[in-house]
């Protein structure tokens, strides 16, 4: 951990850090793709075309370091991502698949000392397998996911035709994310902005007392 420079997490990060904290157990923070791929797989090329989105995308090098009840996060750049392989020919093929990702989908992702992505390359049949994606939604929200889903398939059919493969152009991430974050910390606009609700919450608004939902039984009554 000593060779990786530790970030503080933004105010957008925190609140989903602190939910998660209070529903330890909800799987609501999971963000989940699965693609199918109709044609014999070459796992080798998959996983090659996962690891240069990975490299080229500083979200998904994106770790936490939770110690003493402090979060911090941090760029794995160099490292390989998670991915897993499995194989359900003959163990139950496309029907099994969609039982291990219907558990998936409910097995949480923590932000923690583990990571919060998982790539896996599942085969159901000699001409078909998944792609599967999962990520917690501090580091990926639906439209992120659709386009890193997409980006893997485009290389890895480049790989499959021998095209070579170039850098794309850098991408904004968590660093950006965070400094402009700080500008505006450290900003009049900040300032004016703080005063202001402060101010407008000094006092606390009166309770809304709810009127319980009126039922079917109580309209038959009426």
């Amino acid at each position: 951990m000593d060779k990786y420079t530790l970030y503080p997490l933004t105010h957008s990060e925190k609140r989903i850090y602190i939910t998660q904290k209070t529903y330890p157990d909800s799987p609501m923070w999971n963000v989940m793709a699965s693609i199918r791929i109709d044609k014999p797989i070459h796992p080798v090329l998959l996983k090659k075309a996962i690891g240069l989105v990975t490299a080229e995308n500083q979200n998904l090098r994106i770790h936490f370091s939770e110690q003493g009840g402090q979060v911090r996060q941090y760029d794995r750049a160099g490292l390989k991502p998670v991915i897993r392989e499995l194989d359900f020919i003959g163990h139950g093929g496309e029907e099994a698949y969609q039982r291990w990702l219907a558990d998936e989908r409910r097995t949480v992702l923590t932000v923690g000392n583990s990571p919060p992505h998982l790539f896996v390359i599942a085969t159901v049949a000699q001409n078909a397998a998944y792609l599967c994606i999962k990520m917690h939604h501090i580091v990926a929200d639906g439209h992120a996911l659709a386009t890193v889903s997409s980006n893997v398939v485009a290389c890895y059919e480049k790989l499959l035709e021998d095209q070579v493969i170039v850098a794309g152009d850098n991408q904004a991430g968590f660093l950006d994310t965070i400094s402009l974050e700080q500008d505006y910390l450290d900003s009049g606009d900040f300032e004016e902005d703080k005063d202001y609700w402060l101010n407008h919450f000094k006092t606390a608004p009166e309770m809304v007392e709810l009127v319980p939902r009126t039922t079917t039984e109580d309209l038959e009554h009426e």
